[in-house]
């Protein structure tokens, strides 16, 4: 054999075992839910719609309640986040439509930090192509009543420049931020972990075997978080964790609070922390430090009779409000209910919407 042909061989069979070795890298290191990660969330016992397991925007189009006349087109809609284009995928509800362009902006769903995997297809410069929702919302029908996300961490922006037939679902706003009668919070979208618990007697069952009293991490940058982690210094059955950068994915994070009666929100650089929607999902009594953010769907969710509600200027109090509460079980197996009729995701938020609608006294998606 010529010795060409042995150098061709010899490049082509490393070449070979080269793309081999990257197809196998890639399997066992993608976080994305690709390879030997999308067969770890295949046996997930929980399933919540995220862009790494399920595609979406499969559909060619979108019924928006029953006006054949108002059907969109989701793929023709170019600059969409993931978080968006879900929302525009899930069932319609009788009482409004879901405004067919980006309001919300979420960039950190279904990937916490990654905004190139929360636009869908992968395009961030959208966020600057776009001619914003105050100008979107001048297009839409007069007579018809709409529905629009607002998960930028400073909300209340948006429903400044709202008309009056447009529900702004706000993820951070203060009760003020809101228009009365119109306007609703809405949660954090949840990212997807295996701990999550499949049933209300999983809830019980680690709840009655709970040996911590509270438990949270999170980045340790902000003033408000320093001061709950000093406040509770003492107390041996509540840990604040805290950390230089994001890795409350870490498995034992959930596990801590699996074996926990509560779990802390504690802001961050905005009023809402994504620990919100993860204690709901793991069935963990909620405490929320500050009294400004406004928690989601207060008009059908009893907060005040599940959540504790702790000033951040009362936080030599926080102990012992955890400690006076009663039943905890009770409220985290409700809690966990809640979580699954209301805050999963855009299909459970869309849900709560209509149910928010008609304690409102509204009507089918034309203005009355």
């Amino acid at each position: 054999m010529p010795f060409s042909r042995h150098v061709f061989l010899l490049v082509a069979g490393l070449f070979c075992v080269n793309v081999v070795y990257k197809s196998i890298a890639s399997l066992s290191l993608d976080s994305s839910g690709h390879g030997f990660q999308q067969v770890k969330h295949l046996r997930l016992r929980n399933t919540i719609a995220r862009a790494e397991e399920q595609p979406i925007a499969t559909a060619t189009t979108v019924r928006t309640n029953d006006h054949p006349a108002t059907t969109i087109n989701v793929t023709a809609i170019p600059c969409l986040t993931n978080l968006t284009r879900t929302l525009l995928n899930a069932p319609a509800i009788s009482t409004r439509h879901v405004v067919p362009f980006e309001t919300g902006y979420e960039t950190n769903w279904p990937k916490y930090g990654s905004a190139k995997v929360a636009w869908h297809p992968d395009a961030p410069s959208c966020r600057n192509e776009h001619p914003g929702p105050c100008k979107s919302f001048k297009t839409l029908d007069e007579n018809m009543k709409y529905f629009a996300l607002d998960m930028r961490g400073n909300g209340g922006g948006i429903a400044k420049c709202a008309p009056d037939n447009v529900m702004i679902g706000c993820l951070s706003c203060t009760k003020k931020e809101l228009r009365d009668g119109i306007d609703i919070a809405v949660p954090p979208p949840t990212f997807l972990h295996e701990e999550y618990p499949d049933s209300v007697t999983e809830v019980e069952d680690r709840c009655l075997t709970a040996e911590r009293l509270a438990y949270f991490r999170g980045q340790g940058r902000t003033k408000i978080r320093k001061q709950v982690a000093q406040a509770v210094l003492n107390e041996t059955d509540i840990v604040v964790d805290l950390t230089k950068g994001y890795n409350n994915q870490e498995l034992n994070a959930f596990q801590e609070l699996a074996n926990s009666k509560f779990g802390l929100i504690i802001r961050g650089d905005n009023m809402f922390t994504y620990r919100f929607s993860e204690v709901c999902a793991m069935g963990v009594v909620p405490v929320v430090i500050g009294t400004d953010w406004q928690l989601p769907f207060s008009e059908i969710i009893d907060w005040p009779n599940l959540a504790v509600v702790v000033n951040s200027s009362a936080l030599d109090t926080l102990a012992s409000a955890m400690r006076a509460v009663p039943d905890v079980c009770e409220r985290q197996k409700r809690v966990y209910e809640l979580y699954h009729k209301y805050l999963k995701g855009p299909e459970e938020w869309m849900k709560a919407v209509e149910e928010i609608d008609l304690l409102r006294g509204g009507s089918a998606g034309h203005l009355s």
